[in-house]
């Protein structure tokens, strides 16, 4: 006779309040499509059976029946699961489009707690996708679940920040508007007091355990926003460890070894993640998507174009089939497979693909839209790979002169379109177009980001490439010797970042007949020969190529014979 497998169900209870603490009664709140709903009775209190074990920490999706005019406020659609036998959880509902919740100090800290979760839980490399489109992304993400305008969420943020005056209200704003060695300071402490907490046990252990976990993964965001990537490895990694269930800030762990140059770690936590997620969620769950675009960015950022475009191309088909052509996300999976197209070397598909994302993106948001200009951006990338450099000058020209005018010559964005424009001046032969346009975006990330930030230690390396055509190989010297200085203080001997810079001064020694130097240079270089594939990046198999053609030439330069005196 067969036996009976019974499915393991766990046991949530809920309490089910509103901004003001008074118990909701009536309302209908389930996990999964197919699983019985639990109405809450007249204290708000019910319990939700949950088909498998469920892990302190673990993120359970709740959603409420679909004709509630009742929307999630903390968290956005989901909880964060403590021992579900010590005590119940504590779910907050607001009505959607009710302007009340603006006005309430703990509704905007847990909306800025919510966006910057959803910020953290993906990453883009092929795009260019940056901290302010995340959060515009994002932004838009809760408004339409609050049923608020994303200005009006926005403003209300900017104004609790100069209202609260809790340290860690006062470093999640900073946090929010992008002020990131301002967010630092009052993080840092508001962490040191809850580890502090945590010895003395002042707590309930597991209370205190998901406090600090969350301390940390924030702090972990701000300082991967100055590009102290080392640190907030450190932080991303002590979150995981209190609370190992919480997906988000695995996300957060796995981006931060990206960023580190980690990548063999990276993609089995991607694909761990993924794997989770699947079988949790299915393949078509919003954030089974996310995964995959996660695990889809870390290859390709490992130079793994193929299983990175076979992942871009799942996520974009879903989007196309389940939210159309036109939405945001689906635009968003277009724009990555086209940078994995473009990295592969089918230039033509990608011209195709993201000339078809300008197209849209310009009718439905305007030409001056922060989502076109990063469209026209891309789009004039792939040009320039396919040697249209006119084409691609007269799209960098028009992003830089709406960045100027929208936003100021300071803004990131504008930045960036400066840097842009230069590389593809120089690629044109304006040498000296394109020094001007550097010294101009270095001069300003130096005074607003300091030396050692990632944004300006790429302008340095970028200006030093410019000098070195001038013919100024001094002066490229300085600045190579200069970024490789702090590349090897703060990423390691060993990072991507680092190789390439020691690959460059390399060719720049060799270039000014700086004999001493250069051999001293080349052993730095010799583990990438006997380095496997998957521990490298594209640029450092690149470059491992080119040493083995550098080492030929010195070989065969050492067997010639002199020639005889005459």
């Amino acid at each position: 006779m067969p036996t009976l497998a019974w499915a393991q169900v766990s046991r949530v209870n809920l309490y089910v309040e509103d901004l003001h603490g008074n118990p909701i009664p009536g309302v209908s709140i389930f996990s999964k499509p197919g699983q019985a709903e639990a109405p809450t009775g007249d204290d708000g209190r019910t319990v939700l059976l949950i088909t498998g074990e469920l892990h302190p920490g673990e993120e359970v999706e709740l959603k409420v029946e679909g004709d509630s005019v009742w929307v999630f406020l903390t968290p956005h659609f989901r909880i964060n699961c403590p021992n579900p036998r010590e005590k119940p959880v504590t779910v907050v509902l607001v009505k959607k489009g009710d302007r009340d919740i603006l006005a309430s100090a703990a509704a905007k800290r847990e909306i800025v707690r919510n966006l910057l979760t959803l910020i953290g839980a993906h990453f883009d490399v092929t795009s260019q996708v940056g901290d302010a489109e995340r959060q515009r992304l994002a932004l838009a993400s809760v408004a339409e679940n609050l049923g608020l305008p994303p200005e009006e969420i926005d403003q209300a943020i900017r104004v609790w920040r100069n209202q609260t005056g809790d340290l860690f209200d006062e470093g999640l704003a900073a946090l929010y508007e992008r002020r990131f060695p301002e967010a630092i300071p009052p993080l840092v402490q508001s962490y040191n007091r809850s580890k502090e907490r945590l010895k003395k046990k002042e707590k309930a252990l597991e209370d205190e355990r998901e406090t600090l976990a969350e301390r940390a993964f924030f702090l972990g965001q701000a300082l991967n926003g100055v590009g102290k990537y080392r640190e907030a490895l450190a932080k991303y990694q002590e979150a995981v460890n209190l609370q190992p269930h919480r997906h988000t800030y695995s996300n957060g762990l796995g981006v931060a070894l990206v960023n580190m140059g980690l990548y063999k770690k990276a993609r089995a936590l991607f694909s761990k993640l993924l794997d989770e997620r699947i079988s949790t969620s299915g393949d078509e769950h919003p954030q089974t998507l996310a995964s995959m675009n996660n695990l889809a960015q870390s290859l390709y950022a490992q130079g793994d174009w193929a299983g990175a475009r076979v992942l871009h191309e799942k996520v974009l088909e879903i989007s196309r089939r389940t939210l159309g052509d036109e939405h945001p996300q689906t635009l968003r999976c277009m724009n990555n497979l086209g940078g994995t197209l473009k990295a592969q070397g089918d230039l033509p598909g990608a011209r195709v693909l993201l000339e078809r994302v300008l197209e849209i993106s310009r009718r439905t948001l305007g030409d001056e839209h922060p989502q076109t200009l990063r469209c026209m951006n891309n789009l004039a990338q792939s040009l320039k790979a396919q040697g249209d450099w006119a084409g691609a000058r007269v799209l960098l020209e028009k992003v830089l002169e709406i960045s100027r005018r929208t936003l100021g010559d300071k803004h990131p964005h504008t930045l960036t379109s400066m840097n842009n424009l230069a590389q593809s001046l120089y690629a044109q032969g304006d040498l000296s177009g394109a020094r001007v346009l550097l010294e101009k975006v270095l001069e300003i990330r130096r005074r607003t980001l300091g030396d050692a930030h990632p944004d300006t230690l790429i302008c340095m390396n970028n200006l030093a490439g410019t000098l070195k055509a001038q013919g100024d190989l001094p002066g490229a010297r300085i600045l190579e010797e200069k970024v490789l200085e702090i590349r090897q203080r703060t990423l390691g001997e060993r990072h991507p970042d680092t190789m390439i810079s020691h690959w460059s001064l390399l060719l720049t020694y060799r270039t000014a007949g700086r004999t001493d130097e250069f051999m001293k240079k080349i052993p730095t270089l010799m583990w990438l020969l006997d380095a496997e594939d998957k521990e490298l990046s594209a640029d450092l198999r690149t470059i491992r190529n080119h040493l083995k053609q550098l080492l030929e030439e010195i070989q065969n330069e050492g067997e010639r014979e002199p020639e005889e005196a005459q």
